[in-house]
């Protein structure tokens, strides 16, 4: 049926790729960039870059503090999201109701009338990790001598296995014919070097920046959003 669903819509819209997943990614990657540092109450269901590229939205503006301008990437629609959290007396749930009636009532609706993003989303079970779409990770590991993070770790205590077991990085070293364990695991979890920025790395989904040091030096530490594909970080390996 999707599939079906697809292929109507490519046919109706022609020249327009509606369930592009690297078009969606540029548009995550604009509204992660654009809200960089603005502490927004995202949620993980309705109100997130992912779920708001996927209908089609991109980055616009942040006005003040806490209002989110986007524009359809089709009619260029704008919208503004005041995503301003209530205060804590008020509750979770009733955050949640009011996220959904906002998404109902705005942004799944607010578009010309011949806009296809109208009845149409990028089907969010492909942005997540599934055995038909490891294709681009396996890409991304197989080319790990073409990847450097600037780290200098000449060093063996430099390393310490937290992330997994070393047996368990002793396989997947052997497997993917990769001798630097702190590269394989920074790819396993989901990073990319940041170019010309030293030890900085950044998520290729969620694309949240962080520091090496910060990424492998603590087993709690989880610098993905919670509604990344590599938020589970084990789940690759």
């Amino acid at each position: 049926l999707y599939d079906n669903v697809m292929e109507i819509a490519s046919k109706e819209y022609s020249g327009v790729d509606l369930y592009s997943i690297e078009q969606m990614l540029d548009r995550i990657r604009g509204i992660s960039d654009g809200t960089n540092g603005a502490l927004l109450p995202w949620d993980q269901k309705w109100f997130n870059p992912l779920s708001l590229a996927s209908k089609g939205w991109q980055f616009h503006a942040l006005e003040g503090s806490s209002t989110l301008v986007l524009n359809c990437c089709f009619c260029n629609t704008m919208i503004y999201l005041n995503l301003r959290p209530l205060n804590e007396e008020s509750g979770e749930h009733l955050q949640q109701l009011i996220n959904k009636r906002c998404w109902e009532e705005l942004v799944s609706v607010s578009r010309c009338s011949n806009c296809p993003w109208k009845a149409n989303q990028v089907n969010l079970r492909d942005y997540y990790l599934h055995d038909y779409n490891l294709i681009s990770d396996l890409q991304r590991l197989l080319s790990h001598d073409s990847i450097d993070f600037n780290v200098e770790h000449n060093d063996p205590a430099f390393y310490i296995p937290r992330f997994l077991s070393e047996h368990q990085m002793n396989r997947l070293c052997e497997f993917f014919q990769c001798s630097d364990k702190l590269k394989l695991e920074l790819l396993l979890r989901g990073y990319k070097p940041m170019e010309s920025c030293g030890d900085a790395v950044v998520c290729v989904r969620c694309f949240r920046k962080a520091f090496v040091g910060g990424v492998v030096g603590s087993e709690q530490l989880n610098c993905h959003n919670s509604w990344c594909r590599y938020h589970n970080e084990k789940e690759l390996a």
